[in-house]
């Protein structure tokens, strides 16, 4: 999977707002922001449905994490 999405599940940011990607079930794509909330916010407009699995929530709760401590630390 790296393979084709490199940048996969590493929270980056860009002008303030935390950022991530992760690989849906069914291999696509899915842009999530992180706004120190505790919340994460995926971008599903180019789908009509997504497909989540347990490593795709257990993901998105360790990026959720991830964004916390690193807004903590700015």
């Amino acid at each position: 999977m790296t393979e084709l999405f490199p940048n996969a599940n590493k929270l980056f940011f860009e002008e303030g707002i935390a950022k991530a990607q992760i690989i849906d079930g069914e291999i696509d794509p899915l842009n999530c922001y992180f706004n120190n909330d505790g919340c994460v916010i995926i971008d599903t407009k180019k789908y009509t449905y997504i497909t989540l699995s347990k490593e795709n929530l257990k993901e998105l709760l360790k990026l959720i994490n991830d964004a916390e401590n690193k807004f903590n630390t700015l």
